[in-house]
């Protein structure tokens, strides 16, 4: 699945990362992003709550589209 955040007082925008739906967790998607190739760092609180780099707004976490293998493992899932 495709994830992204977005600030909720400034816009800023991060870049998408896909994280397997299984596995979506605030420590997969901390771990995504740490490993992103952008410049960008959110600030994490001691609740795994993420905050801008920019401005310290809460960050909004979207869902974007299920990657092509997620749609050909469940098309896989369904033959059997």
């Amino acid at each position: 699945m495709k994830v992204s955040f977005s600030c909720l007082m400034c816009g800023l925008d991060t870049p998408s990362i896909e994280i397997r739906i299984d596995e979506l967790s605030r420590a997969a998607v901390r771990r995504a992003l740490g490993t992103a190739e952008s410049g960008f760092r959110p600030l994490w609180d001691a609740t795994l709550t993420p905050h801008c780099p920019r401005c310290h707004g809460r960050l909004l976490l979207e869902l974007g589209s299920v990657p092509i293998w997620r749609q050909h493992e469940a098309a896989r899932e369904a033959a059997t």
